[in-house]
């Protein structure tokens, strides 16, 4: 299954901060649409999808979710499957 995820600069300010996650979508299209219509760094407005990597301040990223039942297992069965294991921390 893919997913579209649409990022964000964290630093509408001046723009030096990282992208990180803001809305995800099932259609690429819709993921664009949302993007365009937000604001940019300093508020300015474009159309991000249009951009090579959005112009850092918002991207669409495409993301293949693997599904799995593991998330559906306590820790102490995934730890007596995996078996006796130092950890260095």
């Amino acid at each position: 299954m893919k997913i579209f995820m649409a990022f964000r600069n964290v630093d509408m300010n001046e723009g030096n901060g990282p992208l990180v996650p803001d809305l995800a979508f099932e259609d690429k299209r819709d993921a664009e649409a949302y993007i365009d219509s937000q604001p940019g760094v300093q508020g300015r407005r474009f159309k991000w999808s249009t951009l090579p990597h959005g112009g850092h301040d918002w991207e669409v990223h495409e993301i293949d979710v693997i599904e799995s039942k593991m998330w559906m297992r306590s820790y102490a069965d995934v730890a007596a499957q995996l078996g006796p294991r130092s950890i260095d921390c």
